[in-house]
């Protein structure tokens, strides 16, 4: 019970001796008051009041401000360590693919040691009808008259007056010099060679292109593929998917058609 008394009328606030200010229920916090100890009470209340606020105000900013900035910097440093590796990665992969050219890629695959992929058979003719050097570049651009390209009839000796003389090529000479037709069938021979001394440089992506009359007078179409050389003059026989070997007896292969 408080020592003064304070009357309400119609919700106006009378104050009765001396006078009091009623609780107000909607801004003051609720709290007991002891008799003659209305004005310590006040002051707690107002200091309690500004504790708090500081409180709040202190909490709250030291909050905010550490919260905020620690997780602020400690996402800022990730997303920057995180940006460090995958730039160093990058880097490393990007300057490893760079290093690694193709000429240093080992394919297993020696062209110059070609391997046999079907067993021989003799590309047995009657007469070349046709014939081109335009992928064998020293046909091409071979100082004119030089280089030769002799087609042969069997294994004996491979020259324009052999017996078995079937045509040429030559460097400068445009078309093909066909020679004679036979009767019967033999393995196709080829004599290459750079007749003013020179040496003769081929390759395995290098072919003679052939239009042949077999035994049965059916026109065919053949590459005949070449094989790593340098030298003066190579002779070559044909089987009949357009691989060449050193020998008659189709044993030392020279070049392997793709």
């Amino acid at each position: 019970m408080v020592a003064r008394s304070c009357v309400v009328v119609a919700s106006i606030f009378v104050v009765a001796g001396t006078g009091c200010t009623l609780f107000n229920t909607e801004f003051d916090p609720p709290r007991r008051v002891a008799d003659g100890d209305t004005g310590d009470a006040e002051e707690a209340s107002t200091d309690a009041g500004t504790g708090e606020g500081s409180t709040e105000s202190g909490s709250t900013g030291s909050t905010e401000s550490g919260s905020t900035g620690s997780t602020e910097s400690g996402s800022t440093e990730s997303e920057s360590s995180e940006s460090d590796v995958d730039t160093d990665t990058d880097t490393e992969a990007v300057t490893e693919s760079e290093s690694l050219g193709e000429s240093d890629v080992d394919t297993g695959v020696d062209e110059c040691e070609p391997i046999a992929r079907v067993e021989p058979v003799p590309f047995e003719l009657l007469a070349v009808a046709e014939a081109s050097g335009e992928n064998v570049p020293d046909l091409v651009y071979g100082e004119p008259g030089c280089v030769v390209a002799t087609f042969c009839h069997g294994a004996g000796t491979c020259h324009y007056d052999s017996d078995g003389y079937l045509g040429q090529l030559i460097s400068g000479t445009p078309g093909f010099m066909g020679g004679v037709s036979f009767e019967s069938p033999d393995i196709l021979q080829i004599h290459l060679a750079n007749a003013c001394g020179a040496t003769l440089l081929t390759e395995p992506t290098e072919y003679l292109g052939v239009v042949a009359l077999d035994s049965s007078q059916n026109l065919l179409q053949a590459k005949i593929y070449l094989p790593c050389f340098e030298g003066a003059a190579m002779n070559l026989f044909v089987t009949q998917e357009g691989s060449t070997y050193w020998d008659a007896g189709l044993t030392d292969l020279a070049a392997a058609a793709p």
